[in-house]
């Protein structure tokens, strides 16, 4: 099976516009929104961290080295742009003990900004979304349709794909869960599976979620050639903001019926192997919406330079919003 990302369709077709993305660090700007208060009080220490042209792992080894602890006791919901200004939350695990010397912690690009006490741990699902401010720069072709895909997605959204990097490097995620599925019927006669660490199931779990996205971002395809992408089906799943929404397969059913029921089955129909080890894996059937609706989107193009910022809900990329607008250089 081959994976070419640049096939995916275009909502607003392809871009008659380019420039670069990234020319420098604060050129992408993130900085994470998070879904509750923190309590001033508990056993874990966060940290508001804002690093520059450095990778979201290499900071939590630095934080575990300054407090003392084992790597696997430092948390945070999400890794972040490496080439970016970022802005995120850190949490260490100190119970019973004081929090340890900033004036210790010394590290080049990275600054922290605020520390307070909470009760749990930072991690995945602890965000509500991502505030985000780009540059583009060195604009050229049609800034007559820039401007005019610039309202278009501020008011209808973008296709909400899994972005190119959840795939790895030339689409290696999907090579690896491909062979992964091609030996689970092995295991299954074996009757019994290897143990893995923990870092060894981390990379087996990026390999199931990437298959997981690669069908659905094929549906979603699917429905922006069907023109259905951001429109309401015969038999559609809506989420709570009455959004059709796409299937991140495993075990149970799909949920829709009618037109939409059959369009995904007609895209399923080239994965059976993967659905299978999906529901042998033990993943239970989810929906992800179809639509990336943009928050609070403000822009200015001055001088071939696009300033845009915007907000997006956790789990979703901002690349995605700009593969709309530009064919874009790093």
């Amino acid at each position: 099976m081959s994976y070419a990302f640049n096939q995916l369709a275009y909502a607003y077709g392809k871009p008659e516009c380019q420039g670069q993305l990234k020319a420098k660090p604060e050129d992408f700007q993130v900085e994470e929104i998070l879904g509750f208060e923190l309590s001033g009080e508990g056993e874990h220490l966060w940290l508001w961290v804002e690093k520059r042209g450095e990778n979201t792992d290499w900071v939590a080894q630095q934080l575990a080295k300054w407090a003392g602890v084992n790597e696997r006791y430092v948390g945070y919901a999400g890794k972040k742009d490496r080439q970016a200004v970022t802005r995120q939350w850190f949490s260490v695990h100190l119970p019973g003990k004081p929090n340890p010397d900033l004036d210790l912690l010394n590290l080049d690009n990275v600054e922290v900004l605020k520390v307070q006490r909470h009760q749990k741990k930072c991690q995945t699902g602890c965000l509500a979304g991502n505030r985000f401010v780009l540059v583009l720069r060195d604009l050229q072709g049609n800034l007559t349709q820039l401007q005019t895909r610039l309202q278009s997605i501020q008011q209808q959204g973008v296709p909400n794909y899994f972005g190119e990097q959840r795939f790895g490097k030339d689409m290696g995620n999907l090579k690896q869960a491909e062979a992964l599925f091609a030996q689970l019927p092995a295991e299954r006669a074996a009757k019994k599976r290897h143990k893995l660490s923990a870092a060894q199931q981390n990379q087996r779990g990026l390999y199931i979620s990437a298959a997981r996205s690669w069908i659905f971002n094929q549906v979603l395809n699917q429905r922006i050639l069907a023109k259905c992408w951001a429109d309401e089906i015969e038999g559609d799943l809506l989420n709570l903001e009455s959004l059709p929404t796409g299937p991140l397969v495993g075990r149970g059913r799909l949920g829709v019926a009618g037109k939409a029921l059959a369009l995904e089955t007609e895209v399923m129909a080239e994965f059976t192997e993967w659905l299978n080890a999906l529901e042998h894996l033990g993943l239970q059937q989810e929906r992800r919406a179809l639509v990336l609706k943009p928050q609070a989107m403000t822009w200015a193009l001055q001088d071939q330079h696009l300033q845009l910022a915007f907000s997006l809900p956790a789990g979703s990329y901002a690349t995605m919003l700009v593969r709309e607008l530009v064919v874009a250089s790093e």
